[in-house]
């Protein structure tokens, strides 16, 4: 016989998919003066704003991990950023179903350190699913602003590189999580003392990001005005459906 679970459904997540563009016009005339250094820039730079705002998209949710209804978009306009429970992505009262009011937290305050990454690891093995059973979190990724570049590959270790051991240990402890763990360094992220633990396995799960028409781009030359015309479109949405891939902390140093 085979036993069928039912599943517990949780918190519904809606993404929108939003469409965005950007272009750039150039003057014949400016094209037959030979600006071609100029030109290049402008069509240069229009690459470059795409992909500096698909970046600055994709870190929103790291940079809005603590707040809901006062986070900013990478344009500055106001939105909610709460994940389907109605709190933020990093929170100290996820519940655990909406028929459950106990709570889990993956919201710290800890500055980064091998000694800091190793509790923050240890509370995210210890959660628990909506029916109380571990979730066998494994956090293998640190993903850090450029402030704690030196902290965070002192913890991870770089392979060929140092003698295995913990930083700042005078005993010449060895350091367990050498060669398990990705660091990540985003210059994107604003806050420099910001870092976050991650199981990159749960976060394909959970973090999405769906693109509907990845970034296109066109050029056409207007006949009456002679102007030449570039553009890039692009139409995706993102988000997080729920909390338990990652752990953020809110450091001040």
């Amino acid at each position: 016989m085979v036993f069928y679970d039912d599943v517990n459904e949780l918190w519904q997540k809606y993404f929108t998919h939003s469409k965005y563009s950007l272009g750039r016009q150039i003057d014949r005339d400016f094209i037959d003066d030979l600006k071609l250094t100029a030109i290049k820039d402008r069509i240069i730079s229009l690459a470059d704003a795409t992909y500096k705002s698909i970046q600055m998209q994709g870190v929103e949710s790291f940079k809005n991990a603590f707040l809901t209804t006062t986070a900013l978009r990478y344009n500055n306009t106001v939105y909610n950023a709460a994940t389907p429970d109605g709190l933020s992505l990093c929170s100290t009262a996820h519940l655990y179903s909406p028929d459950d009011a106990s709570t889990q937290s993956n919201k710290g305050t800890l500055a980064l350190s091998i000694d800091a990454w190793d509790s923050t690891t240890t509370l995210m093995q210890e959660w628990v699913d909506d029916r109380g059973n571990l979730m066998a979190v494994m956090p293998d990724t640190l993903i850090v602003a450029p402030y704690n570049r030196r902290k965070a590959f002192q913890i991870a270790g770089i392979d060929g590189k140092g003698g295995g051991y913990e930083p700042g240990n005078a005993n010449h402890n060895i350091n367990i999580y050498e060669g398990a763990v990705t660091v990540v360094v985003n210059p994107f992220l604003t806050n420099r003392y910001d870092w976050f633990a991650i199981d990159s396995s749960r976060m394909r799960r959970f973090h999405k990001w769906f693109n509907r028409r990845k970034p296109e781009n066109g050029t056409m030359t207007d006949f009456d005005t002679e102007t030449a015309k570039y553009k890039t479109i692009c139409r995706h949405s993102y988000g997080s459906a729920h909390y338990s891939w990652i752990y953020g902390h809110d450091a001040t140093s």
